[in-house]
């Protein structure tokens, strides 16, 4: 092929000025990479012993705490029940302490409103509850259609919202050492979710309106009335969703602050990228609204799934971290390589190899298996990364 040329001027100069953002990272504190763990699948205490032995590129681990509508400590006037075994919730302590001990950082992730998914050996906690569940337009409940991408509890209904803050709150209380929140806030991706009773008759309150007579959506080429109170229930959408994640985040701040937490607890959002740069009525439809949250220093740090069903998901993640570098916040975007696309199983390889390949793995990776398979390939290519100052490559 053609000899690679000099590297064009502003190519250097903008990759110059991303490795001071890169070094600064709240989650690069002693590593590039972060790998997230879930429970009942992953013995954590195996994974931290192998991370140490093997001298793998991770500075930070997220544990998490809450999934099928169990918990790892027991939080009291809320939905969740507490699983099996972690009645004290000793083991989460016990986990942080010795990820503490190895130099690692320890973020508590949770998956909000995606309350199951079909790859979970967790018991369905939402079908038992239609109430609890958030609908998509035509009435079926729990938001999927034939590829079921999960079920998910209503952001509206006042029992989620409120089981939702005393989960922070009451973390925050008993493992005030933890270092931030690893929060993923979105709604289902396949299915326009949202009209659920809570929903409607929070909307209802709101503004007089039923989202029902709101089926037909704004398009491009109409401009009237009727597409203004669309638009306006699809801000109102974004704004609850925000007005959710950053209640969540709040209480567990200050909860860790009143057991006596030292140093700031910092706060990653995973969201999908494609759908955050396309049309308002996107971002509505998954309640993902990344900047505002970034612009207004309410998270730390963001982390990127791919859409891998686009017709052009590395593209779409390339625009995503040129809007991340355009906000000029120095906020680290890191992408995630999920275990998970749309509720079936995924490789993590499928997801690096494309974007390593093009230079975009932004801040680093976050390795999100979810079953055992996954978890040796997700530390498998943890053994392949060599750490160089823009990021890891394959030998």
């Amino acid at each position: 092929g053609k000899p690679a040329g000099p590297v064009p001027r502003r190519m250097l100069f903008r990759t110059l000025c991303l490795l001071p953002v890169l070094c600064a990272s709240p989650l690069l504190a002693d590593g590039p990479h972060v790998l997230r763990l879930h429970l009942p699948a992953m013995d954590v205490a195996s994974v931290l012993r192998t991370i140490a032995d093997e001298d793998l590129p991770v500075g930070t681990v997220v544990i998490d705490i809450c999934a099928g509508g169990m918990t790892l400590f027991p939080v009291e006037d809320s939905l969740f029940i507490t699983r099996p075994g972690h009645e004290d919730g000793a083991a989460l302590a016990q986990w942080i302490d010795q990820a503490h001990a190895q130099g690692l950082r320890v973020f508590a992730g949770a998956s909000l409103l995606r309350w199951w998914t079909p790859m979970s050996a967790d018991p369905d906690p939402v079908g038992a509850r239609p109430d609890l569940q958030d609908v998509w337009e035509s009435g079926r409940q729990g938001g999927c259609t034939s590829v079921h991408d999960g079920r998910f509890a209503s952001p509206w209904h006042a029992r989620v919202q409120s089981s939702l803050v005393a989960l922070a709150r009451e973390l925050g209380r008993r493992y005030p050492n933890l270092d931030g929140l690893y929060l993923d806030a979105s709604l289902s991706s396949t299915s326009f979710t949202g009209f659920s009773e809570p929903a409607r008759l929070a909307y209802i309150q709101a503004a007089a309106i039923d989202p029902v007579d709101l089926i037909e959506l704004p398009r491009p080429d109409r401009d009237d009335h009727s597409t203004d109170r669309a638009n306006a229930w699809l801000e109102w959408r974004l704004s609850e969703g925000s007005s959710l994640l950053r209640a969540v985040i709040a209480a567990f701040r200050e909860s860790a602050r009143a057991a006596g937490a030292e140093g700031p607890k910092d706060t990653t959002y995973e969201t999908t990228g494609a759908f955050s740069t396309l049309q308002r009525l996107v971002k509505a439809w998954c309640l993902e609204d990344w900047l505002p949250l970034v612009l207004d220093q309410q998270v730390d740090a963001l982390a990127f799934r791919l859409a891998l069903h686009h017709q052009d998901p590395v593209g779409e993640h390339r625009a995503v971290l040129d809007v991340v570098g355009r906000s000029r916040t120095g906020t680290p975007a890191f992408t995630v390589l999920s275990g998970c696309l749309r509720g079936a199983p995924a490789s993590l390889r499928d997801t690096y190899e494309p974007v390593a390949a093009k230079g975009l793995l932004g801040a680093g990776c976050v390795l999100d298996p979810y079953t055992d398979d996954q978890l040796a390939e997700a530390l498998q290519l943890l053994r392949s990364f060599r750490v160089t100052p823009g990021g890891p490559v394959a030998p």
